[in-house]
């Protein structure tokens, strides 16, 4: 024989076996908190999760992979950052047949550790490429993130990169924290090239790190990743005195 308890709060009856010694003798709220265990805290941490998507780093192992935009802004490639995208990658932007230029010169930038550093003039707009080396239709990429900081510690604008008018496919990349300039992409439409304006006005010598990671897929580890020195001016050297 069985009794129906009533669960105003959640949903129609339930059958409780008067014969389960666990149950019978405890009130109705503890019988059912202890059988809705499951549906009640994946409730909660939905709720939660539309409210605020930051209080999902409390429950759940962060996983940066957004179709809108770079789920991160932080230094180094993907590996290590729960990115979903897999641990490995593919290694430079040269493996995945990528590269990027700036406006004046026709030379792909030359990543680290054996690249030389490319100069820049400061003061002066440039455009910043990010292509294939092949001229084909099968080449496509799926987000970006350009993030550039400054070697030395000193003040780096926000607004050294931009997307200047191509924010169909641009868009500033913010929380990247003090003297960090980001731009990420806005979708994950196949792209074989975007490109967003770039000025260096805080100094008139700079030595910045641009880091660029490309994913070209959502299959595991298909990104790559690559680390360039940027030279804005020369560093002037003190005349010597005459004796």
């Amino acid at each position: 024989m069985t009794n129906s308890i009533h669960l105003p709060l959640l949903g129609r009856p339930r059958q409780i076996n008067n014969n389960n010694n666990n149950n019978k003798h405890q009130p109705a709220v503890v019988v059912a908190l202890r059988q809705h265990f499951l549906l009640i805290v994946s409730t909660i941490f939905i709720l939660a999760s539309n409210l605020n998507p930051k209080l999902s780093i409390n429950l759940l192992p962060t996983v940066h992979a957004y179709s809108t935009g770079a789920g991160h802004c932080q230094s180094g490639p993907l590996t290590g950052k729960f990115s979903g995208h897999g641990e490995s990658g593919g290694g430079p932007l040269s493996n995945g047949s990528l590269q990027v230029k700036f406006s004046g010169d026709n030379s792909p930038l030359q990543a680290l550790p054996l690249g030389s550093a490319k100069v820049l003039n400061p003061n002066q707009p440039y455009t910043v490429t990010l292509n294939f080396n092949v001229n084909d239709a099968n080449f496509v990429f799926k987000g970006f993130l350009f993030r550039l900081s400054d070697r030395n510690g000193n003040t780096l604008s926000f607004q050294t990169m931009t997307p200047g008018t191509n924010t169909a496919a641009v868009q500033s990349k913010f929380g990247c924290g003090s003297n960090v300039s980001a731009v990420t992409h806005t979708g994950s439409s196949s792209k074989q090239r975007i490109s967003f304006d770039f000025e260096y006005t805080d100094s008139s010598y700079a030595e910045l790190l641009l880091e660029v990671t490309v994913v070209k897929s959502r299959s595991s580890d298909n990104w790559f990743y690559s680390a360039f020195d940027l030279q804005v001016g020369t560093l002037s050297t003190p005349t010597p005195s005459e004796s």
